[in-house]
C-alpha cells in the first residue's frame, strides 16, 4: 500500500455545512425483544448531536442535543459511520438543556 493510499484511509470524516446549516448526528434508537420491525416501517429518530456548524449559526453549539421534525433536514449515511442529518436552524424545534432522561423519540401529541 502506498503512503498516499495510507494517509487517506487514516484521515478522519467530518462534514462541514455551508452557511446557516447544521449537521448532527442521529441518535440510533434500540428496539428491545426479538420482533424484527422493517426498515421502511421503523420509527425516524428526531433527536441528535450537533456534531459541526455552518456560518451565522447562533445559540447552539457542538455537542448540544437537539430536537428536530420527523422530515427535517436531508439524511447523509456514509457506510461504516453513523447517520448524520443536515438541518437548517430554521428546523429545529428545540435545545435540550441540563441533565435530561434518555430521550424515546418525539410523535404528534
Amino acid at each position: 500500500m502506498s503512503e498516499a493510499t495510507a494517509a487517506k484511509q487514516e484521515m478522519k470524516f467530518s462534514l462541514k455545512p455551508m452557511f446557516g446549516k447544521i449537521v448532527v448526528q442521529e441518535d440510533a434508537f434500540r428496539y428491545e425483544g426479538r420482533i424484527v420491525i422493517p426498515e421502511k416501517a421503523q420509527r425516524r429518530p428526531t433527536t441528535g448531536e450537533v456534531v459541526s456548524l455552518g456560518e451565522g449559526i447562533t445559540g447552539i453549539e457542538i455537542g448540544d442535543k437537539l430536537v428536530y421534525g420527523l422530515y427535517s433536514g436531508v439524511v447523509v449515511n456514509f457506510k461504516g459511520h453513523p447517520v448524520y442529518r443536515v438541518l437548517n436552524q430554521d428546523e429545529i424545534l428545540a435545545v435540550v438543556v441540563g441533565m435530561a432522561p434518555e430521550l424515546e423519540g418525539v410523535g404528534a401529541a
